[in-house]
């Protein structure tokens, strides 16, 4: 595996896992008290998250299916914060 497709694998591997991260902000935004100080922080860490990753994906030339991968899990995301009430 040469140098660049190390940085795109390792590069994936990191915008999935802030996903991820994102997905437990969700969960715990959703089981938190309505307007409460721990939904509002939660839900602007899960939307900052979302944030970077679309912007980091753009810049690091991923595979087709790297990027697939990455738009699709970002597709839950916005999904499960529209559902929470984010705007895009």
């Amino acid at each position: 595996m040469s140098v660049i497709e190390k940085l795109k694998h390792s590069g994936k591997d990191f915008l999935v896992a802030d996903i991820e991260t994102a997905l437990t902000f969700v969960q715990l935004a959703r089981s938190a008290d309505n307007n409460s100080e721990k939904k509002v922080r939660n839900l602007a860490n899960a939307r900052k998250a979302h944030d970077t990753v679309r912007a980091l994906a753009a810049r690091l030339h991923l595979s087709p299916k790297q990027q697939t991968e990455v738009n699709e899990k970002l597709k839950t995301l916005k999904t499960e914060l529209e559902a929470l009430g984010e705007n895009f």
